[in-house]
């Protein structure tokens, strides 16, 4: 017994079809708009300890990030997906210069991509980690045989 292919709709000369219901979103119209709409990054905060460096970026939601490393000098930048600074961040640097961390700057890198640039000492390494409530993105960099300069405030 032979299937039959199944068969194409017919399109109309001068007529455009809509997309296939695959292709279509389905959120809601509040759901859809909320997820496209950039979260601010709200704060950037540091604190030293003997053992590593810690930062944190207040965000008003949830975010993605991209990070890498680079050389000469050594530094640790991410990218902060679908985010925009408040304005009281654009353009800010943090000089830090703890042994571990230089400074901090902070950039609108492109629109809806925020860039976070670290300063880092040679043979640092870094974790990151998210946190919800309020949401925030948490560095640590630690360092190997490096010696501190500033020992200073506990963290929270």
């Amino acid at each position: 017994m032979k299937i039959p292919a199944p068969q194409r709709p017919r399109r109309e000369r001068g007529l455009k079809q809509e997309p296939e219901a695959i292709h279509r979103r389905n959120d809601g119209p509040e759901e859809a708009t909320e997820s496209r709409k950039p979260s601010h990054v709200t704060s950037v905060r540091h604190w030293s300890t003997p053992e590593y460096t810690r930062i944190a970026i207040g965000l008003e939601k949830d975010v993605k990030f991209e990070a890498q490393r680079i050389e000469n000098p050594e530094r640790i930048f991410f990218d902060l997906l679908n985010t925009n600074l408040t304005s009281s961040l654009l353009g800010k640097t943090f000089d830090v210069d703890d042994g571990l961390l230089t400074k901090d700057r902070v950039a609108q890198f492109q629109p809806g991509k925020s860039r976070i640039v670290l300063e880092v000492a040679d043979g640092s390494d870094y974790r990151t980690s998210v946190l919800t409530d309020p949401p925030r993105l948490i560095i640590d960099i630690r360092g190997k045989d490096i010696q501190r300069k500033n020992a200073v405030r506990e963290p929270p």
